[in-house]
């Protein structure tokens, strides 16, 4: 009886220790538990260290969770870096100057109109020398450009023989072209320019416009009434309204 009290009291005794072990145990698990979770707050300020801990007493997911501690501290360190260097880019813009040149193709300069001037190339001086056009004798308006038939007829006869006037001297074409004209016939005695305009050339018997009274400087050679061949000089048209000047026989 005695040694089964004894060994009932022994079994107490190893119930106790067991017990002690047990609640040791324990409490080494909540200091565990609580540095892994302190460490995880330091992986926002890169503390591996607090997640390694966290790890190995946590298991796996434990471990994991430690190594993205780790992985979280270098991206900030990564990110510190790359800030610190795009505060020092320099950004350098080019600006690039675009001229365009634009070529005339159209007379321009003030066209005489019988006292009044048109504005070339927008518009144009259409001339009625001898009053079948119009009515009146010896006439011009300014017209807008282009002009169609209607406003300005260019044909001969009664109703037509007026001109169509783009240009009055070679100053105004473009390009080294040369304020021309042609010498029609309208019936009997009467002549007309059907046009006054720029043109690359103007050969005899076209007339070339002129600037300056009595020269011969720009004026082509000519064939007189004779037949022959004479030198043309700058004068005062007898077809085309006051101040334009022709290349014309002496």
């Amino acid at each position: 009886m005695k040694r089964s009290w004894l060994s009932a009291l022994g079994l107490v005794a190893l119930g106790v220790s067991q017990a002690a072990v047990v609640t040791g145990c324990g409490v080494d698990l909540s200091q565990v538990f609580s540095d892994s979770g302190s460490g995880e707050a330091g992986q926002s300020s890169g503390g591996a260290a607090g997640g390694g801990q966290g790890g190995s007493t946590a298991g796996q997911g434990g471990s994991t969770a430690g190594q993205g501690g780790s992985a979280a501290g270098q991206g900030g360190a990564m990110t510190s870096a790359s800030g610190g260097s795009a505060g020092t880019t320099t950004t350098t813009t080019t600006t690039t100057t675009t001229t365009t040149t634009t070529t005339n193709t159209e007379p321009m300069g003030p066209i005489s109109c019988q006292g009044r001037d048109c504005q070339a190339p927008a518009q144009i001086c259409c001339w009625d020398r001898w009053g079948f056009g119009t009515g009146d004798f010896q006439t011009g308006q300014c017209m807008d450009a282009p002009v169609s038939m209607s406003d300005c007829n260019t044909q001969p006869g009664m109703g037509g023989t007026e001109t169509i006037i783009s240009c009055q001297n070679s100053d105004e074409c473009p390009g080294g072209q040369i304020c021309c004209g042609d010498v029609m016939q309208a019936g009997g005695q009467f002549s007309y320019y059907p046009a006054v305009e720029c043109r690359a050339k103007c050969d005899w018997p076209s007339r070339t416009m002129c600037t300056k009274l009595n020269d011969t400087a720009g004026c082509p050679m000519g064939v007189d009434q004779f037949g022959q061949q004479v030198q043309t000089v700058c004068k005062q048209s007898q077809l085309l309204p006051q101040g334009f000047l022709v290349c014309g026989t002496p």
